[in-house]
């Protein structure tokens, strides 16, 4: 599986052969096939791997994010743990180049993973929704914004920020923190964040 990440992430899936993820495993071609019917059934297990070892990097054993998105108080603390999402993304290279280059691939319908990045923004953005409308109902931000369009932007600037991260020169010394500008943006719509999550830069500059 992490033969197949990293090949994915250099090269996107329409360039990679199963025959190239078995040689770079150590493996036979039929002894992939033996794991994996098809690279399409491929590409969908490493997707679904990558939101796993995101989630999983990001929250303690103990923490979960669904039970929260409704609740007021709680709210703060689920945007917290996307910042650590966030952040992690950027100690991880491949993971954001996978998401970038075949988030992209998948933007035409017959990709194998089209109906997959269909259903993930879908489900993204109606959970970023319930949240800040859970949060708007106790505190209303100070500018007039939509529950939905607020979740909207989130997830159009997490996007935009992986792709400029991707596209960045690394040597340079004017690099940016994609977690900073995130919690930029939600100090905006008067969400502060609890605890250490939101001294990013802090983080990164350790």
């Amino acid at each position: 599986m992490r033969c197949a990440l990293d090949l994915f992430s250099e090269s996107g899936s329409s360039n990679v052969s199963l025959r190239d993820i078995a040689a770079a495993a150590g493996l036979t071609h039929a002894g992939l096939l033996h794991h994996f019917a098809s690279k399409d059934e491929l590409i969908l297990q490493v997707l679904t791997w990558r939101d796993a070892l995101q989630f999983d990097r990001a929250l303690r054993p103990d923490d979960t994010l669904s039970p929260h998105w409704r609740d007021p108080h709680a709210v703060a603390g689920v945007f917290a743990q996307l910042i650590n999402v966030v952040r992690l993304n950027a100690e991880s290279p491949t993971m954001i180049s996978l998401f970038v280059k075949l988030s992209a691939e998948a933007t035409d319908p017959e990709h194998p993973a089209h109906a997959y990045f269909v259903a993930r923004y879908e489900r993204v953005v109606e959970s970023f929704t319930e949240a800040f409308a859970a949060r708007f109902s106790a505190h209303p931000p100070a500018i007039a914004i939509a529950p939905e369009a607020a979740a909207r932007q989130l997830v159009a600037l997490m996007d935009g920020l992986q792709l400029q991260w991707i596209l960045r020169d690394p040597t340079s010394p004017d690099g940016f923190g994609m977690a900073d500008d995130v919690v930029t943006f939600l100090r905006l719509l008067g969400i502060d964040l609890p605890g250490g999550a939101s001294d990013t830069r802090k983080a990164r500059d350790d």
